[in-house]
């Protein structure tokens, strides 16, 4: 006879309608539901299919917020960013979390709540677990932008809340552990590291020749250095007139932003678009403050593109400054922020030394960026270490 599979229920404020964003969900769970009965409750864009059954073990059921849609809450950059530009959404919230605790109340035999990012799915999964079915295991996969971005006395609250009533928490890297650790809200042996993967059949070198062009990918906000990359990029392009920066994204700073003579603004594109550019360009860049892991920087290196990072921690952890991609100096030893002068002057002094490395010494790095997403970040190791995860008892 053959065994009955774990019911899993998922909770997401972000997974794909279209064909532009987050699609590490939709593949994580097409890997699980191989062992696993998978019920994912999304939420429902003006629009959207509001069930999609995606194989025999793996349905997509997407919530209404409110009778009139989402009201704009949803967007592509995430909620918080959208209440930031919208502050009037703020009362659309109440409706997204009783959006989601209804749609776990409709469920029955629940074995495992998988609730990804801690607000909104975290905290309405601890809700419910305290409410209603205490012996419920609580999975919370912790992505670094949720953990983040919780600060001050009542978001911390609200974080320590959620954390606490958590079986497991998930973190997408060992420093994000680290951070959350720190805290002594959960016993060390409850944080386990699980990053998200890398469709490495898409993401995957097509083409030998790169063109004199660097590309951006990612929200326009301060804490993706996105300012400081345009500045040092006018500066770099001073001596080197044949290069094009490309930007890919959206954000607040956004309209700041002018598409002038080498640079392209390209807003959101889609998966196929952006592997054609990581593709064509010779270096991806990402000065960004703070990540949980950074999922496009190892997408751009599984397409052969290395990436030039800054030196935060967590791009540390797997890149090695000259072997298989580049860092730049923007924190100082102490973990110190740099002036603004100094990050710019940094970047451009590291984008110059890279443009005169010779062809054939990028290229080894390029192909060892390769294959340190082929040997860590692709999606069948991530589905195997899931699949330990959520069979923990």
């Amino acid at each position: 006879m053959k065994k009955e599979l774990k019911k899993v229920v998922a909770l997401s404020s972000s997974y794909p309608q279209d064909s532009t964003a987050n699609h590490f969900l939709k593949t994580l769970y097409s890997g699980l539901c191989e062992n696993f009965n998978i019920k994912l409750l999304a939420l429902r864009r003006s629009g959207s299919a509001r069930i999609d059954q995606l194989s025999k073990h793996f349905t997509v059921k997407r919530l209404r917020i409110t009778p009139f849609g989402d009201l704009g809450l949803l967007a592509e950059d995430g909620i918080f960013p959208a209440v930031k530009r919208k502050p009037y959404l703020i009362v659309v919230v109440p409706f997204l979390l009783i959006s989601q605790f209804w749609g776990l109340l409709l469920e029955s035999n629940i074995d495992i709540i998988h609730a990804n990012w801690l607000f909104p799915s975290g905290f309405v999964a601890a809700v419910y677990k305290q409410l209603f079915r205490r012996r419920v295991k609580l999975v919370c996969t912790v992505h670094g932008s949720d953990f983040y971005a919780l600060k001050g006395v009542f978001w911390g609250a609200v974080r320590k809340y959620i954390i606490k009533r958590c079986d497991l928490v998930v973190c997408v890297s060992d420093v994000l552990r680290g951070d959350i650790d720190k805290l002594d809200i959960i016993s060390s042996d409850k944080l386990l590291i699980g990053p998200m993967g890398i469709d490495t059949v898409l993401f995957t070198p097509q083409t030998a020749s790169r063109k004199k062009e660097i590309i951006f990918v990612g929200r326009l906000i301060k804490g993706k250095g996105v300012m400081e990359l345009i500045q040092a990029f006018d500066l770099f392009r001073e001596k080197n007139r044949d290069y094009t920066l490309h930007i890919v994204g959206k954000g607040e700073l956004g309209s700041q932003i002018n598409e002038i003579d080498g640079i392209k603004m390209h807003g959101f594109l889609p998966q196929e678009e952006i592997v054609r550019l990581f593709n064509r360009a010779k270096l991806f860049v990402l000065p960004s403050r703070s990540e949980g892991l950074g999922l496009t920087p190892l997408e751009a290196m599984s397409s052969g593109c290395p990436a030039l990072l800054s030196n935060i921690k967590v791009f540390q952890g797997y890149i090695k400054d000259g072997e298989n991609g580049f860092l730049f100096e923007m924190f100082d030893e102490n973990g110190m922020e740099l002036s603004e002068n100094e990050i710019v002057q940094n970047l451009a002094a590291k984008l110059e030394a890279i443009s005169h490395m010779e062809d054939k010494q990028v290229a080894k790095i390029a192909l060892e960026g390769v294959k340190l997403v082929r040997e860590s970040y692709a999606w069948g190791k991530v589905v195997q270490n899931y699949e330990k995860i959520l069979s923990l008892d």
